[in-house]
């Protein structure tokens, strides 16, 4: 009985340090890394850039991140980044941005990343937009320090929760690549959408070293 009334003392105790790990949310600095995102990308040129609202920004936890629209000859795809530091936490799945665009889930599953990335795996989300009655193919992956990449939230999770409570947070972002699906199919949208990641890993390597 002593020990378990020694147990729940320690546990009292921990509860305010816990509490705070858990709910503590820390902003984001703007360091500039998603503004310089290269405006070409596989060959695909960067035509529009979408402004981010604050409350947009907010629910990110971060002014480092950017949105774009990138076009070659008649292709076209969408560019995200978020750069992270110590707020980790704001960065979510793909998913529930897209679900909440009034899209669901048609496939959900994990690819190469192709013959440049051997090892290297992309997550993919084949939605389909309710509004408009058409697919939308999203392709994804987390980036962190000099090496880790995973299609895996709850991998990009168990990476960073152990490093928060020894307060060794590091670098790192959600890079995703999209685009709508027309008449040449999900091979066609997944082949264009890898080429463009694979070069946007490239270059976010660059800012996290």
């Amino acid at each position: 009985m002593k020990g378990l009334r020694r147990h729940l003392v320690v546990l009292w105790c921990l509860a305010p340090v816990l509490l705070v790990l858990t709910t503590w949310r820390p902003e984001g600095g703007d360091r500039g890394r998603a503004a310089r995102i290269p405006d070409d990308l596989a060959g695909f040129r960067s035509s529009v850039e979408y402004p981010l609202s604050p409350s947009v920004l907010d629910m990110l936890g971060t002014p480092d991140a950017a949105w774009r629209r990138y076009d070659r000859d008649d292709e076209q795809v969408f560019v995200i980044g978020v750069f992270h530091d110590e707020n980790w936490k704001s960065v979510h799945p793909p998913e529930t941005c897209l679900r909440g665009s009034n899209m669901e889930v048609v496939l959900e599953e994990t690819v190469g990343a192709g013959a440049d990335a051997a090892g290297q795996e992309y997550g993919l989300l084949l939605m389909h937009a309710l509004d408009r009655d058409q697919d939308y193919l999203s392709l994804y992956v987390f980036l962190a320090d000099a090496e880790f990449a995973t299609p895996g939230y709850w991998s990009f999770f168990a990476h960073h929760a152990p490093r928060a409570l020894l307060r060794q947070s590091v670098s790192g972002c959600l890079l995703r690549v999209e685009t709508w699906v027309d008449g040449d199919g999900v091979d066609a949208a997944t082949a264009r959408c890898r080429e463009v990641l694979g070069a946007l890993v490239a270059a976010a390597r660059k800012e996290l070293r």
